[in-house]
């Protein structure tokens, strides 16, 4: 109707089409707006209002069906669209594999051509990326994922195909497991009384991180990271050596080496080994009888280490810190008894370092370093026969032929009445050092018979020639 104040009303719908079997009056046509209503350019049109304008249905042929297709009548079949589905919860996770599936809930009016799931690292998942197709129940359906790595987060869809294109369903996500790590245990070196040589290698991590390794021992089988006897030697898959501390002389024990992931900790294999005996403990004994050539000294063993002593005595060097490596040594035999050693073959006024040392099957001790010197050794002299004798004189002399090791500081004869003339009776110097001398004694007494010998002192030690003797003229 033409528009007025308020719009007509618009004009009533045709009527139905006839039916196969009966005919059927049409629906009544909506109202539409006022003055919106379009007009009809041919005969069989309908018109539905789509909420916000009227919208034409062209004709259709004898014997065709009307269908509602989502609220909208059309001649023949609805036409097809997406399918609907949901993703299946994934099932059956281990390290490489898992399952999905899918629930489809409409297959969009058309046949389904395909069916099944994909997936992905990364979110939605398409055809694009890794899937599987389904040949088993187009309704409901559960396929195998395979290839999978392991320890990863994966993303999966399920999916259908109709004529019309392919639809995802939900997103689920999963992740697949670790598997256990594994390590081989180093066998034990470098063993003595406290410690040992440990660690691993061949670590392999299962697909997690390495959080943890190290070594656990104990003195009883099977030890574990609950024990506080255990080494951290870091993260990652890297072999690894550690020095197990603390331990007892003479004890076993058991050994493993362990790697941590977010997974689990696995051990190698279990090593036994035995600590050595201790080195045995001692002092050393304080040098006496201290010659120019010679001394003593000795060793005190306070532990034998939990081992048998196999060798004791006491070492020495112009050196600090000699060892029995050095040919310089005693032996005192192989008890727990303390000894006295002679030192011997010196050097006159050197200064040597001595230590006492002890030996078992957990290596050598040392006693403390003691040092000394030498003395000088005497030096050797000849003495001359007397010359240009008088009633009250002589001419006296010899000859310094070695100053022991030390240099002579004054050399001369001495004389007397008495056999064994020394320093403390009459003394004549000539000089200092090596070398021949003579000196004239002027103070005699005639007719006399004197005892007469050579001097040398050399680092506050007097040595002596050997003794003549003569008369003076009466």
């Amino acid at each position: 109707g033409a528009t007025g104040a308020k719009g007509d009303t618009g004009a009533q719908g045709p009527a139905g089409p006839t039916g196969a079997a009966s005919t059927v009056p049409g629906p009544t046509g909506p109202q539409g707006p006022a003055g919106t209503f379009p007009p009809g350019t041919v005969a069989g049109e309908m018109n539905y209002w789509n909420g916000t304008a009227w919208v034409t249905v062209a004709p259709g042929t004898n014997n065709q069906n009307l269908t509602f297709c989502n609220g909208v009548p059309t001649w023949g079949p609805c036409p097809a669209v997406l399918p609907t589905l949901t993703t299946t919860a994934v099932l059956d996770i281990t390290n490489f594999s898992a399952s999905s599936g899918g629930a489809v809930t409409s297959n969009g009016g058309a046949a389904l051509s395909a069916w099944g799931v994909c997936w992905s690292t990364s979110a939605n998942p398409t055809l694009a990326n890794s899937f599987l197709q389904n040949t088993v129940s187009s309704g409901s359906f559960r396929s195998a994922l395979s290839g999978l790595t392991l320890n990863t987060t994966y993303y999966v869809r399920a999916f259908p195909s109709n004529s019309s294109g392919t639809a995802y369903g939900n997103e689920v996500t999963f992740k697949t497991l670790a598997t256990n790590p594994s390590i081989l245990t180093y066998t034990p070196s470098n063993v003595t009384g406290s410690t040992a040589l440990a660690g691993g290698y061949n670590i392999y991590d299962g697909g997690s991180a390495v959080t943890a390794k190290g070594v656990v021992w104990s003195t009883s089988t099977g030890p574990t990271v609950a024990l506080a006897t255990k080494s951290n030697d870091g993260t990652g898959t890297s072999s690894f050596t550690t020095t197990v501390p603390s331990l007892s002389p003479v004890t076993r024990y058991y050994i493993r080496a362990y790697v941590t992931t977010s997974f689990a900790t696995a051990y190698g294999p279990e090593i036994s080994f035995l600590t050595t005996a201790n080195p045995p403990t001692l002092s050393t004994v304080a040098i006496s009888s201290i010659t120019s050539t010679s001394a003593s000294s000795g060793g005190t063993i306070t532990s034998d280490g939990l081992g048998s002593i196999t060798a004791k005595g006491v070492v020495w060097s112009t050196s600090t810190q000699p060892t029995i490596a050095l040919s310089t040594k005693t032996s005192n035999g192989s008890s727990n008894a303390n000894y006295t050693s002679s030192i011997t073959g010196l050097a006159p006024v050197t200064k040597y370092y001595v230590r006492s040392y002890a030996t078992n099957s957990g290596g050598t001790g040392y006693g403390a370093e003691v040092s000394f010197t030498t003395l000088a050794g005497l030096a050797v002299l000849t003495t001359s026969n007397a010359t240009s004798i008088t009633i009250t004189s002589a001419i006296l002399g010899g000859e310094v032929t070695n100053e022991g090791g030390a240099a002579v500081s004054e050399k001369g004869v001495v004389w007397n009445t008495l056999t064994a003339p020394t320093v403390s009776n009459n003394k004549q110097a000539t000089g200092t050092g090596l070398g021949a001398f003579t000196t004239s004694v002027t103070t005699l007494t005639r007719n006399t018979k004197y005892y007469v010998r050579t001097y040398a002192i050399n680092a506050s030690r007097t040595s002596y020639g050997p003794e003549i003797t003569f008369n003076t003229l009466p």
